[in-house]
């Protein structure tokens, strides 16, 4: 599952838009970032690099680790 709170935190730190974001991939409109980050259209492997770089993160970030989404999780060791 992606990530997409840090995807938008990191364009609010950097100032960029979604148009920004648009240029800086070589798209026309700036719709096809604004529907990845709306989970409106699924992002391609070769755009999440390129985005990655643009963003200045690791690939990784765009994912969440599915213990960190279950209640309770702290990270640790079972008992």
């Amino acid at each position: 599952m992606l990530n997409f709170e840090i995807l938008e935190q990191k364009m609010l730190e950097k100032g960029l838009s979604y148009r920004r974001i648009s240029q800086l991939m070589g798209f026309t409109s700036s719709g096809t970032v604004w529907k990845w980050l709306h989970s409106r259209n699924q992002i391609r492997a070769q755009h999440i690099e390129k985005l990655a770089e643009i963003l200045e993160i690791s690939i990784q970030d765009f994912f969440i680790q599915s213990n960190d989404s279950q209640p309770g999780y702290t990270g640790g060791e079972c008992e």
